[in-house]
């Protein structure tokens, strides 16, 4: 797997905490358009560590 590959998911309070550690950015809003694509090969996500870290 290419590290450019690899995403991380990003919460509401990361995004504030980032903020105010680097006393930048502000309120932003994201409109994309819908796209649906097959995939030949299913992407599967484990999500437990996740989970079990913010629960």
């Amino acid at each position: 797997m290419r590290k450019q590959d690899v995403y991380y998911p990003v919460r509401n309070s990361d995004y504030q905490k980032w903020r105010e550690k680097f006393g930048r950015g502000g309120d932003f809003a994201i409109y994309t358009e819908l796209k649906k694509v097959k995939l030949s090969k299913p992407i599967k996500l484990n999500l437990e560590e996740v989970w079990k870290s913010k629960n």
